[in-house]
């Protein structure tokens, strides 16, 4: 089979992966259900950060035996209409069942779920798994919803396999703190959990002070730093912007086919 610009799942299911990814026990066992009843594809559906492309090559790793034909990878994050990436993608008729994982598929545009549909009639061998941050309509196609956080059990474990404890017992009044910033978001254990080995921060205390709360003006001076309000130069800035407004609706009245132009 020809899987132009994919790349093999070998190089992806690390053992980094399979020895630090906790819970998500539902929605494993929805994407065996769905595939098991004859679905060709399901929709993961989630926040930034929840851990869809995780899910989605653990379960992979785990279902390997099931994709004879391989298990290939590639991302719909690209400026191309949804013909361009489905030639890229290379998709061909192949005599073994396969799995193709493509992330990021919220950035496709309305006609692609007709069109994916369309082209895997041609491909019942293929099995997709796709990765959203918003429900994508797919005919045919199971959608699994991915809750953004992990429980706070779920989120100590997955800290703990990230070997993020090397300064030592953590309390569990700081581990609440941690949990509570970080909304129970897995991807911000995975970063905290780098800044902890690599020693950007020396500490879980260092690295929860760096993340307090912060405000600023919106505008900025030539050198980069914010206008104080009370300032002459923010005033003049504040004062230019309300006449352009005004000029504005004053030549929109007069024209309204200048909003066209």
């Amino acid at each position: 089979m020809d899987w132009t610009d994919l790349s093999p799942f070998a190089n992806l299911a690390t053992s980094d992966l399979l020895g630090t990814f906790v819970g998500r026990d539902e929605q494993l066992s929805a994407i065996r259900d769905a595939f098991n009843v004859g679905a060709q594809g399901v929709v993961i559906v989630g926040s930034p950060g929840s851990g869809k492309s995780s899910l989605a090559r653990f379960y992979a790793s785990r279902a390997d035996d099931l994709f004879p034909g391989g298990i290939f990878e590639a991302s719909a994050a690209r400026f191309e209409a949804s013909d361009d990436l489905f030639s890229r993608l290379g998709l061909s008729p192949v005599s073994r069942d396969s799995l193709l994982i493509l992330d990021d598929a919220e950035t496709l545009d309305r006609y692609s779920g007709e069109r994916l549909q369309q082209l895997l009639r041609q491909y019942l061998s293929i099995k997709v798994l796709l990765t959203s941050r918003r429900p994508f309509d797919v005919p045919g196609f199971r959608t699994v919803h991915l809750p953004s956080a992990l429980s706070q059990r779920e989120f100590i474990e997955l800290l703990r396999r990230r070997n993020a404890f090397v300064h030592g017992p953590v309390s569990d009044q700081l581990m609440d703190r941690l949990y509570r910033v970080a909304g129970g978001n897995a991807l911000f254990a995975n970063v905290a959990s780098a800044a902890i080995l690599d020693r950007s921060v020396s500490s879980w205390d260092e690295l929860l002070a760096r993340l307090h709360r912060f405000e600023t003006p919106g505008l900025v001076g030539p050198d980069g730093n914010p206008l104080d309000p009370q300032s002459n130069d923010y005033n003049r800035i504040v004062v230019d912007i309300s006449s352009v407004n005004e000029e504005l609706l004053r030549q929109l009245k007069r024209d309204p086919e200048v909003i066209w132009k």
